[in-house]
């Protein structure tokens, strides 16, 4: 339970050129590797700006479940 949150500078074409962690009260580097991997190929759209900076909070929280968890969809 807790939270990553993400920076991402992001180009005139939508495309991400620079992300960083900026916060993380979970502290469990498999997961930064993992949110890192699906953000890097997430693709926004075009923008007038040259490139713009934002922030994604990720909130993380346990849940449960009645059965066994399955991978993709």
């Amino acid at each position: 339970q807790g939270m990553v949150e993400v920076e991402l500078t992001i180009d005139s074409k939508g495309q991400i050129r620079e992300g960083r962690i900026t916060e993380d009260t979970i502290g469990h580097p498999d997961l930064q590797f993992c949110i890192a991997q699906r953000i890097l190929g997430w693709k926004f759209p075009a923008h007038a700006d040259e490139s713009l900076t934002v922030q994604f909070p990720f909130e993380f929280a346990p849940v449960l479940v009645d059965g066994p968890v399955q991978d993709g969809p």
